[in-house]
């Protein structure tokens, strides 16, 4: 049994919801939305608090999106990269169950190929700690 689920496809703007949910993470505490590194509140990025809900009365209730603390800004060639709009030979996004990690790995393609691979979760040991590692490297 594989612990990972993970998706291959280039990311466009009729995925990033179903993206951002099937990989969301969390701890009991918190729960980090599956969302794009370079990804912002247009897209729903976001960190859940348990137990926050906002309630517009006679509809259900919501949970509180808090400001996302791991937001990224990559520019190259002149523009900023966007796994969803720029150019790009490979992108991998997933989620591993057993660890509660969320990976990425995009090749940008411009003058040149610049890979960003990154890994973000939610701690266990300190239960309000959310932290991540990003590395681009020229391909």
């Amino acid at each position: 049994m594989s612990w990972i689920l993970e998706d291959r496809s280039l990311p466009d703007a009729s995925v990033i919801d179903r993206l951002g949910n099937s990989y969301l993470s969390g701890n009991g505490h918190l729960g980090l939305r599956g969302t794009l590194d370079e990804h912002g509140a247009e897209h729903k990025a976001g960190l859940l608090v348990n137990g926050l809900y906002d309630q517009v009365p006679g509809r259900w209730r919501e949970p509180v999106n808090a400001p996302h603390p791991l937001n990224l800004t990559v520019s190259a060639w002149g523009r900023t990269l966007d796994a969803a709009t720029s150019p790009a030979s490979e992108h991998r996004q997933g989620l591993d169950l057993r660890t509660g990690t969320q990976t990425r790995t995009t090749v940008f393609l411009g003058d040149g190929a610049l890979r960003l691979s990154a890994r973000r979760w939610v701690s266990r040991a300190h239960p309000y700690l959310v932290q991540a590692e990003w590395i681009l490297e020229a391909q």
